[in-house]
């Protein structure tokens, strides 16, 4: 475990998908905790995105079929990675 700020960051290595204005896009979760998460996108960070836009996470590879979504705020960027701070949990049946 790594150790971040206030929070302490489990390392990780899952699929998940990033929803930003629509668009899903498939990622890599790095690190996660109970505050928030870093994801390594598959390719770079898509432009548009950009720190304090909202945006929900998934932590699963198929949009349709992932009962968990966490809405999101954007809080840093770099050329491969997204940082994101959660803001609220949804469960679907």
């Amino acid at each position: 475990m790594e150790n971040k700020g206030q929070s302490f960051r489990i390392l990780c290595d899952a699929v998940c998908i990033l929803n930003f204005a629509g668009v899903d896009y498939r990622g890599i979760i790095v690190n996660i905790s109970l505050t928030g998460a870093l994801i390594r996108m598959d390719d770079k960070v898509p432009e548009g995105i950009y720190p304090g836009g909202e945006c929900s996470l998934m932590l699963c590879g198929d949009a349709e079929n992932c009962p968990i979504k966490y809405k999101c705020k954007i809080i840093r960027t770099d050329a491969k990675c997204v940082g994101v701070q959660f803001s609220e949990l949804s469960c679907f049946p």
